[in-house]
């Protein structure tokens, strides 16, 4: 009993020193070692600006203000350090968790961290079992992404095992893990808009892909959105600039949510089947989303333009040529078929063909990026006594389309249908 108590007692007495040291001698003086053997270990420079003692919940040592990389790509506000306590007392000192708290972080130095965070593996004498970030950015030329939280994982040998990237709040995460000399990205998120396009919001969104410091193939693109679904692949390159390419294919799709995302006012609604292509490419990863680029061929069934009448256009301004025109209304469709290109923030409808009972209606649009309009349409009636054909021109803005009739033919009726004539040529202008 005495030598328990003898032994409770040593025990006692060494962690109160253990807890006193830092308090009576200045633990600074061991930043210069500590930097060493972390540039060492990280194959980058590093510099720490202070060291500290934390106690509760459990000990840990603090380093403060630090900087990793040529140029400090690397900023970190705090980094907590919690040992493996019995590995002190072994060759091999274990890290349980290091959490890295307030960290900004370069574009540039994210192509070479995969490295960086394998460089523990086979070490002898130091392993880090998991790290944490937390109130971490990821700064780009031009934009800055976060705050983001990662989870850091290692195998038993220290190599790189995993890191998965989360948002506060957000129900998207992205994981990135070795696979066969490259990394793979899986991309899930249910439930989740995207920051750059808040009005779009995804049931559930799947991306996967494969990557290497070249680019990334994204052989896998799975999304539910507005009732319907999308499937896809892409590529993303940036050896000498950022450049992305793609295609997909949507089905079943309810439109009127998404094209209010371009105009509340002036908006589709209908069930919508497409498929095409896009890209994008700039300087910086940020500039792929200042000049877009898609093509796709679509159909709408059972559905509803909002703010554009074609029907009341044709019933009281018929004749009118050159006076007036409408705004406001709704032409409602059974199909409506096309084409859409998008370049420089500009929007063209080709080869548009509507078909509502007997009023048929073909021709082009294009919206500018100030989201003015601009088009022209030939509706017709089709009616075996008396058919009517009148060119319409689109302008005003996207927002309040005028329609104005630019003269009315009584056209001649053709054996089986009056709808057979040709689209008009549209014009497209700035």
């Amino acid at each position: 009993m005495k030598i328990f108590k003898i032994l409770i007692g040593a025990l006692v007495v060494l962690l109160a020193l253990v807890l006193l040291f830092p308090l009576v001698y200045p633990i600074n003086l061991y930043i210069p070692q500590l930097e060493k053997a972390l540039s060492g270990q990280l194959r980058q420079p590093v510099k720490i600006g202070n060291i500290a003692i934390a106690y509760t919940p459990m000990p840990k040592l603090v380093l403060e203000s630090m900087m990793i990389g040529e140029h400090q790509e690397v900023q970190i506000r705090k980094a907590l350090v919690l040992p493996a306590y019995l590995s002190l007392l072994t060759d091999q000192l274990t890290i349980r968790q290091l959490t890295l708290e307030g960290a900004d972080v370069k574009q540039e130095f994210m192509l070479i961290a995969p490295a960086i965070l394998n460089a523990g593996k086979g070490m002898s004498r130091f392993r880090v079992e998991s790290v944490k970030f937390t109130e971490s950015n990821i700064r780009m030329n031009h934009a800055t992404v976060g705050p983001l939280n990662a989870a850091v994982s290692f195998d038993p040998s220290g190599g790189f095992k995993d890191i998965v990237l989360s948002q506060e709040g957000s129900p998207a995460t992205l994981q990135i893990a070795p696979k066969d000399g490259q990394y793979s990205f899986s991309f899930v998120a249910q439930s989740w808009s995207p920051p750059v396009a808040p009005a779009v919001k995804f049931g559930s969104l799947t991306i996967n892909a494969l990557g290497n410091m070249d680019g990334l193939v994204i052989d896998d693109i799975r999304a539910v959105i507005s009732g319907g679904t999308l499937v896809g692949s892409a590529k993303l390159e940036w050896a000498d600039k950022w450049q992305l390419s793609g295609k997909y294919t949507m089905s079943n799709l309810q439109l009127e949510t998404l094209t209010q995302g371009l105009s509340e006012k002036t908006n589709v609604a209908g069930r919508a089947s497409m498929e095409g292509v896009f890209g994008s490419n700039g300087k910086y990863l940020e500039d792929l989303l200042l000049a877009p680029r898609a093509e796709a061929s679509f159909k709408v069934e059972d559905g509803t333009i909002n703010n554009f009448d074609f029907i009341t256009a044709i019933r009281y301004n018929a004749g009118t040529k050159g006076e007036g025109g409408l705004r406001g209304g709704k032409t409602r469709f059974d199909v409506l078929t096309g084409n859409l290109e998008v370049s420089d923030k500009t929007y063209r409808f080709k080869g548009v063909g509507l078909q509502s009972g007997l009023l048929v209606a073909n021709g082009g649009l294009l919206i500018s990026p100030d989201k003015k309009a601009n088009g022209q349409f030939s509706v017709r009636i089709k009616s075996a006594v008396n058919p009517l054909a009148v060119p319409i021109s689109v302008g005003g803005t996207l927002d309040s389309p005028l329609l104005r009739p630019t003269g009315s033919i009584r056209a001649r009726p053709a054996e089986g249908s009056a709808a057979t004539s040709e689209a008009p040529h549209t014009e497209e202008t700035e």
